[in-house]
């Protein structure tokens, strides 16, 4: 028995074949995955034993593999790191890496705990969505399976968040520039004239981003703080809006002190050929 368990060596079974002049029929039968029954007899000769084994159903068709070969599995692999925080009113985007070893594995990804906003692309793995409420999403898990094994990212949650605006100083009451005019009720120049020193000018929101182009120099008489934190507004001394500046943009008196918080001044000119934007005595 022994030496037919042997041709094993001798066999290949990608091939089916035996090696050249080698014999491995006995092996083949002895392995038939068919096969339920086995009898076997032995008798002597002398020195020897002869043994006959029959085999039902019996084995070593012409073309066929003694056995189905069972490949092992190989599980996907499943990796990346999701975003936690997004916005309100912001795409939110994640798109995890997924990878299998075994050719012709079919991926398919799967998600529990999804926010309601969002949208899982299950040949892919990509989350996306754009939330419109703040709030926060625990528990999300995505997985990926090859039809055989699931492998899962560690659980994650999404938090969404409300963006705050920026929030000017105190200010007295009426002490808010809220149009970009040169002059009139709301402008910068009747704001400063009607504040008192110390006092803190602001801009309104709806000014966010604007620019004020002054018709004349804005002299400045009293100290003051002009503080456009998050607004971004620009106070230009190009008058006609051809690109080139006309004037001193801002004038200071001598002895007062004007703090500029988070405001961009430009195209400034003075009478001399100087591009000036402010000038402080």
């Amino acid at each position: 028995m022994d030496s037919w368990g042997s041709e094993k060596a001798d066999y290949d079974y990608d091939t089916n074949t035996c090696k050249i002049d080698k014999v491995c029929g006995h092996y083949t039968q002895v392995i038939w995955e068919k096969t339920t029954e086995v009898a076997c007899g032995k008798t002597a000769c002398g020195n020897e034993h002869v043994w006959v084994c029959n085999y039902n159903p019996p084995g070593n068709y012409a073309v066929q593999k003694p056995y189905t070969q069972v490949v092992q599995n190989a599980k996907p692999t499943l990796s990346g790191t999701p975003l936690t925080l997004v916005d309100v009113n912001t795409p939110y985007h994640f798109m995890p890496t997924a990878n299998d070893s075994d050719s012709g594995d079919t991926l398919t990804f799967s998600i529990t705990g999804k926010p309601v906003w969002a949208n899982l692309n299950t040949a892919t793995g990509e989350l996306s969505g754009t939330p419109t409420e703040a709030a926060t999403f625990t528990h999300i898990i995505i997985s990926v399976s090859d039809g055989s094994d699931t492998v899962s990212l560690p659980a994650f949650e999404i938090t969404v968040k409300t963006v705050s605006t920026p929030t000017l100083p105190p200010n007295i009451a009426g002490l808010i520039v809220t149009t970009t005019e040169d002059s009139g009720a709301g402008s910068l120049r009747q704001i400063l004239a009607n504040a008192n020193e110390g006092e803190t000018i602001g801009f309104d929101a709806s000014l966010a981003g604007q620019t004020i182009a002054f018709a004349t120099t804005l002299e400045i008489d009293k100290s003051v703080t002009l503080d456009g934190s998050g607004r971004n507004i620009t106070l230009s001394g190009d008058s006609d809006n051809d690109g080139v500046g006309n004037m001193l943009v801002i004038q200071v008196q001598k002895g007062k002190t004007v703090t500029l918080n988070n405001l961009t001044i430009t195209k400034g000119n003075n009478d001399s050929g100087g591009d000036f934007a402010m000038l402080v005595p």
